[in-house]
């Protein structure tokens, strides 16, 4: 699907607003209606459950990462004021 937009700037350039046809705006709502939002499990708002970070252990094992030179490289990272 093409749409043909328009872009209306303010004085300074910024775009303020899009205008569409509306034929191109009914498909985009009938697409967005026909699609239900996806929600990570663990995101839900109705999961009362208390976070456990044991169920992510081992899920970096296939990158062989060195802890240590990554902790170093995160903090290298830091400009500290001394």
């Amino acid at each position: 699907m093409t749409v043909s937009v328009k872009y209306i700037q303010n004085e300074s350039g910024s775009v303020e607003s899009v205008v569409i046809p509306i034929e191109d705006w009914k498909y985009i709502q009938q697409e967005l209606a026909a699609k239900k939002p996806q929600v990570h499990p663990d995101l839900s708002a109705t999961k009362k459950e208390s976070f456990d970070p044991a169920q992510y252990k081992g899920m970096l094992t296939n990158y062989h990462l060195d802890i240590e030179k990554e902790i170093q490289k995160l903090r290298d990272e830091w400009t500290r004021n001394s």
